[in-house]
């Protein structure tokens, strides 16, 4: 062992059992990732906080929080300015704090969109802790988005390696895979995070969107269904829904559901990336390149997916698009 992670082993992360207790629930909680799941977790995890002010760990608990309910619950502009400042907080109190790095450069990353500030934070990270899989989970996401993906599904799995109880993990990879255009193996991650926890609403979506890539709308319209059913708040799963329809000839259901989030967001908030799946369903450019070119000023961290995502490559040669994509900077 180095002499560092000695000195961690040494230090209490907190002096209060009751912090950690708090904190473990709510990580717990919103790691389930329904609205019901969050809502509680973040209630635990503000009482952790209370308990010890101090304790590095919650804050970090706190940034992964406000990640989770991004764009999914919560408007990003609202999120992920708080996820940064935990992460931030969690940073000043602990620098050694492998989660905190993480935590820091999935701000980084998915709001800022400063991947290189992102990529420096994510291997800090690494360094203090190798052993951290949801450090390789996001890591490989971003390699991924980022242009490299053989070594995005290498995190990727090596997280999987590492946590191979949790579902996001095996969520995430399948992720990757289909933004890679790896469908069979993208359906078998996302099936065996459904093994994990068959309520995991993300990868009955992950597996509509594979299904409608691969031309197979009625397997794709059973499982955004599904996933809808599972955790209807989330306006994603209703996007996705939508697109299958769509995909599958179905434009009256696909309208349906566009009508049905344009109420919603006559009356409140309601993600512009959402539009954008559906009408990329319709393959109706004009309507999808206003959605993600709203999504751009709402700073949503779906943009991560933009130079990659196979529901996107109808629109690859358009002017507007190409503009969006210089706009996030990818590298090239």
């Amino acid at each position: 062992m180095s002499g560092q992670e000695k000195q961690r082993i040494a230090k209490p992360e907190t002096s209060s059992p009751e912090a950690y207790r708090l904190y473990l629930q709510g990580t717990y909680f919103a790691g389930k990732f329904t609205k019901e799941g969050v809502d509680k977790g973040l209630e635990f995890i503000r009482q952790a906080i209370a308990a010890d002010p101090n304790y590095a760990v919650a804050y970090e608990g706190l940034a992964e929080y406000y990640g989770i309910v991004s764009e999914f619950f919560v408007p990003a502009s609202d999120a992920m300015p708080k996820m940064k400042a935990a992460a931030l907080k969690a940073v000043e109190l602990d620098d050694g704090l492998a989660g905190a790095h993480t935590a820091l450069a999935n701000a980084e990353f998915w709001y800022d969109f400063d991947w290189p500030a992102a990529g420096k934070e994510y291997l800090r990270a690494i360094e203090l802790d190798p052993n951290r899989a949801f450090t390789h989970e996001t890591y490989g996401w971003y390699l991924t988005c980022l242009g490299s993906p053989e070594k995005g599904i290498a995190e990727g799995r090596k997280a999987e390696q590492l946590d191979p109880l949790s579902a996001d993990m095996y969520q995430v990879l399948s992720q990757d895979l289909y933004l890679v255009r790896q469908y069979p193996e993208a359906i078998e991650q996302a099936r065996q995070a459904l093994e994990v926890d068959p309520k995991y609403f993300l990868s009955h979506m992950q597996l509509g969107l594979i299904y409608v890539a691969q031309g197979k709308p009625s397997e794709a319209i059973a499982e955004a269904q599904r996933a809808r059913d599972d955790e209807p708040l989330a306006d994603w799963s209703t996007a996705v829904l939508g697109m299958a329809y769509a995909a599958g000839g179905k434009r009256a259901e696909a309208e349906k559901l566009l009508a049905e989030l344009n109420a919603k967001a006559s009356r409140g908030w309601v993600p512009s990336f959402a539009f954008a799946e559906i009408c990329a369903g319709m393959h109706d450019k004009l309507h999808t390149l206003d959605a993600l070119e709203k999504a751009y000023e709402e700073r949503s961290w779906f943009l991560t997916y933009l130079n990659t995502a196979p529901e996107f490559d109808f629109l690859r040669s358009e002017p507007r698009f190409q503009a969006l994509v210089r706009k996030m900077k990818f590298p090239a």
